[in-house]
């Protein structure tokens, strides 16, 4: 029974990753719930299978239809959007760096200079700097 469960988990998996969407509104439907949601929780504390959980998909297959969707990995977008954010908080206020980035749901000062810096080429504080 084990061998046979293997085997077909096997097959499963292998259809899921071969799987298309085919319906382009289901497509765009699928975009735009999970971009709103992402942008009314990007400051918490937000990952690929908390995400799944709450649309009610397997982790996985989750996974699979969001890169097919965005060309990123969840984790990606998500750093991605909290930078925007971040860019436009640098810009329109006069916060501290720390304030910015726990606003923008980095889980810390290290990670959000990193991510700064993956993304801009320069250090927060060096990007407000430049903006004057």
């Amino acid at each position: 029974i084990y061998i046979t469960k293997s085997c077909l988990y096997m097959v499963c998996s292998e259809c899921v990753k071969n799987s298309k969407i085919l319906n382009s509104k289901a497509s765009q439907n699928f975009r735009i719930l999970i971009t709103d949601y992402i942008s009314q929780n990007f400051a918490e504390e937000i990952n690929l299978k908390s995400t799944a959980t709450q649309f009610g998909y397997e982790y996985h297959y989750f996974s699979s239809l969001f890169h097919q969707n965005f060309a990123l990995n969840f984790s990606e977008y998500i750093n991605m959007y909290r930078f925007e954010m971040a860019c436009e908080s640098l810009q329109d206020t006069s916060k501290e760096i720390t304030h910015i980035a726990t606003e923008c749901g980095f889980s810390s000062i290290r990670n959000f200079n990193r991510i700064f810096k993956k993304y801009c080429g320069v250090t927060p504080s060096e990007y407000r700097k430049n903006l004057n």
